[in-house]
Formats: C-alpha cells, sequence, structure tokens
C-alpha cells in the first residue's frame, strides 16, 4: 500500500469519518451533532451504534454522498434539505427545495390545535399547508378527524399529498390548492395555520439558510408582518362553527398586535395569546361567537 492510499482508507472508517463531518461542520460554525444526523441517516444506524461500530468501514458509494452532503451542508444549505427529511410531532416528514421547512416552534400550535379540536367534532382546516406537517400531525393525533390541508403553491400541495400517503394518512387529509381562504367554504371545527409573519424590510437579515431557501410567500408577511391576520380575520367568521376556535402561529412580538387584530373583528371572541416554551408570544387563539 502506498503512502497515498493509507489515509483514503482511514478515512473510510466510520469513527473518522464521523470526526472530520463533526470538525469541518464545528470550524463552518455548525453543530458537530449534526454529523451524527448525517452518518444516521446514509448508513440507517441508530445514533449509539456509530460510537459502538467507529471501527467499521464505511462503503465507497456512501462515503461519496457523505462527502456531497458535507459541502452542501457547508454551503449554507439546510440541514433538513440535505437529509430530505424532518422530525415533527414524531413523524418523519420529507421535505423539499421551494417549500417551507417545519420548524420545532410549530409544534407548539399543534399542541394547542390537538387539544382544542379534541372538544369539537367536525372537520378540521389547515391553512398554509406548507409540507402538510400541521394537517399530518392532526390527522395522525386525532385518528377519527377529518382534515383540509391549503396552500397556494402547488409544490407545498404536492408535498401535503405525497407526506400524507406516505404516512398512511391520505384518505382523511384532502388538500386543496386556493389563496388562503376565500375560495372555501365551511363549517369547520377548528382552523390551524401557520401564516407568513416575518415584515417585508426584515427579510434581508434572516439567516441565509432561511432567506435563501424557504419560499418567501410563506415568509413575507407584509410591511408589519400582520397582512395574513388582517386577511384572515374576517374570513374565520365564516369557516368556524360557532363557538370553534382558530388557533395561529404568530411572531414573538405580534401577541397584542394580533390580538387587536382578532378583538376588532365582528363574530371574533376570546382572543388569547400563549407562549412558547421561552415565554415568547407564539400562538394567537380566537373564536368564533356562538350566535
Amino acid at each position: 500500500m502506498t503512502t497515498n492510499e493509507q489515509p483514503s482508507r482511514v478515512s473510510r472508517t466510520l469513527g473518522s469519518q464521523h470526526k472530520r463531518l463533526a470538525d469541518e461542520l464545528r470550524a463552518a460554525g455548525l453543530s458537530p451533532h449534526e454529523a451524527e444526523l448525517l452518518l444516521s441517516m446514509r448508513l440507517g444506524l441508530p445514533r449509539h451504534r456509530l460510537y459502538l461500530d467507529a471501527k467499521r468501514e464505511v462503503p465507497p458509494d456512501i462515503a461519496a454522498v457523505l462527502e456531497s452532503d458535507l459541502r452542501r451542508r457547508l454551503s449554507g444549505e439546510p440541514l433538513q434539505l440535505v437529509l430530505g427529511s424532518v422530525g415533527f410531532r414524531g413523524l418523519e416528514l420529507s421535505v423539499r427545495p421551494g417549500v417551507f421547512i417545519p420548524r420545532p416552534e410549530t409544534e407548539v400550535l399543534v399542541e394547542q390545535a390537538v387539544e382544542l379540536a379534541s372538544r369539537t367534532p367536525g372537520a378540521l382546516l389547515d391553512l398554509c399547508c406548507g409540507s402538510g406537517a400541521i394537517a399530518c400531525a392532526l390527522a395522525a393525533e386525532l385518528p377519527t378527524r377529518r382534515v383540509v390541508a391549503v396552500d397556494a403553491s402547488p409544490a407545498a400541495c404536492e408535498l401535503t399529498r405525497d407526506n400524507a400517503r406516505r404516512l398512511g394518512l391520505a384518505e382523511r387529509i384532502g388538500v386543496v390548492r386556493a389563496g388562503l381562504a376565500e375560495a372555501l367554504a365551511g363549517p369547520f371545527a377548528l382552523i390551524a395555520c401557520n401564516p407568513p409573519y416575518i415584515p417585508s424590510g426584515d427579510l434581508r437579515t434572516l439567516p441565509a439558510e432561511v432567506r435563501d431557501h424557504d419560499p418567501a410567500a410563506a415568509l413575507d408577511g407584509g410591511p408589519d408582518g400582520l397582512s395574513c391576520y388582517r386577511r384572515l380575520a374576517p374570513e374565520l367568521t365564516r369557516l368556524l362553527l360557532p363557538g370553534g376556535p382558530a388557533v395561529l402561529e404568530i411572531g414573538e412580538e405580534q401577541g397584542e398586535a394580533v390580538r387587536g387584530i382578532f378583538e376588532n373583528t365582528p363574530g371574533l371572541e376570546r382572543v388569547e395569546i400563549q407562549p412558547d416554551l421561552t415565554g415568547r408570544d407564539r400562538v394567537a387563539i380566537a373564536r368564533r361567537a356562538v350566535d
């Protein structure tokens, strides 16, 4: 074996691959723990086996894929897109370029929605469905309920259908391509929505992996970030059953502004702002008044 061949062989052991990936990620200011996720996904191993099998050889084709994964991640591509999936409320969802990537903070919205929906029978509505994360979580956690998922993006609608089918939920999730809620007919027992809420002027300040990879339409909430709430508020009274709740994600400093929009909308009442685990504003809840 030549001196040029030895480093190549060493670099293909699982342990050395793990160290190299972690070192390069750390040097780029990224979490070295992402190396575990990449290795676990590509090798089909639980994370603890990465350490127990450190001397195992990584096949050359997998090593090549890992190298490509690393270069994509170092270029600023989100880890979720590199992996092609993201975990959400215990579900593994496929993600694709051009469709909003689900975030952990949206799980707070789902938790609230599941609790509220469990009290009232009827169909559920997921507006701005993106990958279908909310719709799939609601269908999975409320196994007798039907969910309608809506998005203006053809790519988002296609991905929602694919995720619902892969998770065995397609029979209870209907997907509709529409701009917000105007083309829909209710009534629904509950509406969940994660609308775009970033002020237009703040988009350029977002991290590059968000700004350059999430679709602008899923981020841009207009000049003050509140355009979708204003547009949606009057539709809620038309689409909800009497007493039915709408559960919407909001920005961390938007609670009082969103409360004001809903409290000043005839037919809406009992507006609440719920925090996330860090204590920041995260979810607004408004109910249709009982006639």
